[in-house]
């Protein structure tokens, strides 16, 4: 099961970046330019918004070809947002 979940997330997650859809969002977000810590609140009530639904394995293999440009783009440490 979990084999099938990380493989169709990886399909997901290059079909999205074929659109560029990761890249989209992420300009999007840093053209509103909220400040770190705003940031975080956003993706923490996203994430639990999401863990109603999945579960954590889902959760970070979906959402991260998503999180991390927006996460890079705003300066904030990988590390850092890995401990979150």
């Amino acid at each position: 099961m979990i084999t099938s979940l990380v493989s169709w997330a990886a399909v997901l997650a290059s079909s999205m970046s074929h659109v560029r859809l990761p890249q989209s969002i992420a300009e999007i977000i840093v053209q509103i330019a909220p400040s770190e810590f705003q940031l975080i609140l956003l993706l923490a009530a996203f994430y639990i918004f999401l863990g109603l639904f999945l579960n954590g394995t889902s959760i970070t293999v979906m959402s991260l070809p998503i999180t991390m440009p927006i996460v890079m783009a705003a300066g904030i440490d990988p590390i850092w947002f890995g401990i979150f």
